[in-house]
């Protein structure tokens, strides 16, 4: 009795394709793992015999053969990778992942890396709107800052204080400190 469930168990595990595919994923990953080795060190040994590391060592490249080495290990790698991801049938499904999450990751970065820009842009859009006739000449206050104004940009204001320096003040905080216009300093 314990025999023949014994024999179905492995015919069902001989038919099993998902068991079949990642056995042979499995021999990709690991076979990949030793020619990745072999490979690098095959490389790194002929661009020592051929005399390059002296050259490349002139630009200041402490180490250059693990560098090389450490690069054809990583292709082969990712190749076998992809290959073991097709014989499981998943590789549109990873490119799809990885292209999402290409796309956050730049989303993310864009928005922290111009959030600055993009509030200055706004309340300089803000501060045109509402100051349509500000020109240069122009004496105004914004909180403790005051001078002659010399530009009204997009994403800042150059204003003169009356010592004669040039202030850069981002429009942003002309809108937090409420910019007012003055016709004379007290």
């Amino acid at each position: 009795m314990v025999l023949e469930q014994l024999h179905q168990a492995i015919d069902a595990v001989r038919g099993s394709v998902l068991l079949e595919k990642s056995a042979a994923a499995g021999i990709i990953v690991i076979a990949s793992l030793l020619a990745g080795y072999f490979l690098g060190k095959v490389v790194g040994f002929a661009i020592r015999k051929a005399g390059l590391i002296e050259k490349v060592r002139k630009w200041g490249i402490k180490n250059p053969e693990s560098y090389v080495e450490n690069i054809v290990k990583y292709i082969v790698y990712a190749i076998a990778f992809v290959l073991a991801l097709n014989r499981l049938g998943l590789v549109q499904t990873f490119i799809s992942t990885l292209s999402v999450i290409i796309v956050v990751v730049i989303v993310i970065f864009a928005t922290v890396t111009f959030s600055d820009a993009i509030e200055n842009l706004g309340s300089g859009i803000l501060l045109h709107s509402r100051y349509y006739g500000l020109k240069p000449g122009a004496k105004i206050k914004a909180g403790d800052v005051r001078g002659e104004l010399k530009s009204f940009g997009w994403l800042e204001t150059k204003l003169q204080t009356a010592k004669g320096d040039i202030v850069i003040l981002p429009n942003s905080f002309l809108i937090k400190h409420k910019l007012e216009i003055e016709t004379k300093f007290k």
